[in-house]
């Protein structure tokens, strides 16, 4: 399985839009800034044919180690849930050999 680099992701929302990959860089930019800053406020953010970014928080909890107990304090927790359509498009993928 091959990695998709940030600069080919650019590239090739670049080719498909017939934009500028500045242009693209930025918009990727943005749009990863804004999911960061709705994640920051307890936000869950809904992307069609993508997916869900729900962002759950745990309580504080106490935890035992080795006989001690500690205090977990809460923190947030980012989860994403794939759309139907993209899981669909996986699903039916054919791999390369």
């Amino acid at each position: 399985m091959q990695t998709m680099t940030h600069k080919q992701l650019v590239e090739a929302v670049a080719t498909k839009l017939q934009r500028p990959s500045a242009d693209v860089d930025k918009l990727l930019g943005a749009l990863v800034q804004t999911i960061a800053t709705a994640a920051g406020n307890g936000e869950d953010v809904c992307v069609p044919g993508f997916g869900n970014f729900e962002t759950n928080v745990t309580d504080e909890r106490v935890v035992l180690v080795d006989g001690r107990r500690y205090l977990d304090p809460p923190r947030a927790v980012m989860k994403f849930n794939i759309s139907s359509l993209l899981s669909r498009q996986i699903r039916n993928h054919k791999p390369k050999k």
